[in-house]
């Protein structure tokens, strides 16, 4: 028998699996703000905000879609906040992956064919 308990877990199960999907469709999105100190880039500020709609009306759906996710998942929103806060506190370091070189160093004066 469904009680009010098991429409509670339910309704909460689906809010929270949407918040998934606004996050995964850029409804809503973490930013964060840095600065370069003496030892590379400092987190200064993190936040979870809407989406960046574009042009309204070229979109109007996903226009629409991130004007209702701003407030629907306002405590979420909050919430991931303050835990990107803790996980990163300002002053953090951010780690970087180091740049790989986009093509193999040229051979300085060394003739290589290109058949064996």
């Amino acid at each position: 028998m469904i009680t009010k308990r098991h429409l509670r877990i339910l309704a909460l199960v689906i809010y929270f699996a949407g918040y998934v999907v606004a996050r995964d469709w850029h409804l809503i999105v973490h930013t964060v703000s840095w600065s370069v100190g003496h030892q590379g880039k400092e987190v200064v500020e993190h936040g979870v905000e809407p989406g960046d709609v574009g042009i309204p009306l070229l979109n109007p759906m996903y226009t629409t879609l991130v004007l209702f996710a701003e407030p629907l998942y306002g405590p979420v929103r909050s919430f991931e906040e303050r835990l990107w806060k803790i996980a990163q506190p300002s002053g953090t370091l951010l780690n970087e992956e180091p740049e790989e070189p986009s093509a193999p160093p040229e051979s300085q004066g060394q003739n290589t064919p290109d058949t064996p």
